[in-house]
């Protein structure tokens, strides 16, 4: 079945997508003199939430961001992954030939992303299907570039105003 041969191209992609991730993440450190943001789990959030606090000139002089990203994994758009692939490669010190396998990867992933049920075997007609060996890296890393756009368009005054940064998941806060 065709389900095979994508499964090993995801399996492929799933690996170089770590190596990836990691030199984006290094990229925004390098130009933002900060770490990029930590994915945390419900009991790490709720931690650093529970030791804030806020008076009323906290209030005053603070703008609160956060964001949630609906069924992430089914409504991740292929111009958007391609895009975040394609900002993560450039950050990358690979060969040109391997950023052109690395897209033409993802482009197969998700243009034949199978998954199974009990009924059968079916495609998904966006994003990745979950269980896919991409899904979550690939969608940590549109998330991570997304957000060193957000940084890239900002001034470094506006970067210094930045006091606490984080993804919980995939909600960003």
């Amino acid at each position: 079945s065709i389900h095979d041969p994508i499964n090993s191209i995801a399996s492929i992609l799933s690996e170089l997508c770590k190596t990836l991730y990691e030199n984006l993440k290094t990229a925004f450190k390098d130009l933002f003199g900060m770490e990029a943001p930590p994915k945390l789990g419900s009991d790490q959030a709720m931690k650093i939430l529970s030791q804030e606090t806020f008076h009323e000139d906290t209030w005053k002089s603070s703008l609160e961001v956060s964001g949630d990203f609906t069924d992430m994994y089914s409504n991740a758009q292929e111009s958007d992954v391609i895009s975040a692939y394609k900002l993560c490669v450039k950050y990358s010190r690979f060969c040109h030939e391997t950023e052109l396998f690395i897209l033409e990867l993802i482009q197969i992933v998700l243009r034949f992303n199978f998954f199974k049920q009990p009924t059968g075997i079916f495609t998904s007609d966006n994003g990745f299907a979950m269980g896919c060996k991409t899904s979550a890296i690939s969608t940590d890393i549109l998330l991570l570039a997304s957000e060193f756009n957000s940084f890239w368009n900002m001034s470094k005054i506006q970067i210094q105003a930045v006091k606490r940064f984080f993804r919980f998941r995939d909600d960003l806060n």
